[in-house]
């Protein structure tokens, strides 16, 4: 957006010192006139393609997409929840690690929670969950624990679409995913992975 205002800025300097005419010698004669209407004419097309650059920059203005909110978005799915779901959820959204998330890290947690939770409300009634996002050190790290039924077991495993498709989408962050669960005691469900060498704090 700032490169953008400055290229406005800029646009804007150069089409009025474009459309400054230039002075006029009283010597000049039949030759002066002929230059002025070149210079018009010359004037008039950088007019009009200021115009034109000014119209592509606006519709670029209007078809940016916004940034991700992951904080909104996981507000919204709390009121959502508390409000059908009779599920109450506490946050505990660190600014530290929400703001150095990707857009495409901050949607797959979104889904990650979300799947999570439908599938605890839906087998395990589940009355209160906590999330919490957290940075620490290069990782961050994603907690989401309940005080639902827990989840039963089949050789070792927890069975589940929502598993499964929690399972992916960690592996899309090249994360790794912990699940612990006994029937009867809730479950809590871990996921970490590590930032981009970017966005990691010396």
């Amino acid at each position: 957006m700032r490169r953008t205002r400055r290229a406005l800025q800029l646009l804007n300097g150069f089409g009025r010192s474009s459309m400054v005419s230039p002075p006029i010698h009283p010597t000049a004669g039949r030759c002066q006139t002929q230059h002025n209407r070149s210079s018009e004419m010359i004037v008039g097309h950088l007019t009009q393609l200021i115009s034109e650059i000014h119209r592509m920059i606006d519709g670029l203005h209007q078809s940016v997409t916004p940034e991700f909110d992951l904080a909104a978005e996981l507000r919204a799915l709390q009121t959502a929840y508390e409000q059908i779901g009779n599920l109450r959820i506490t946050l505990v959204l660190h600014p530290a690690a929400i703001e150095v998330l990707t857009q495409q890290e901050a949607r797959e947690i979104l889904q990650i929670v979300r799947e999570a939770l439908d599938t605890r409300v839906r087998d395990a009634g589940v009355i209160h969950a906590t999330v919490s996002i957290r940075k620490r050190g290069a990782r961050i790290r994603v907690r989401i624990c309940d005080d639902g039924a827990g989840l039963a077991r089949v050789d070792g495993r927890i069975p589940g679409d929502s598993i499964a498709l929690i399972t992916s989408r960690v592996r899309k962050l090249r994360g790794t995913l912990r699940i612990q669960a006994e029937r009867g005691r809730g479950a809590q469900l871990l996921v970490e992975f590590s930032l981009e060498p970017i966005l990691v704090s010396v």
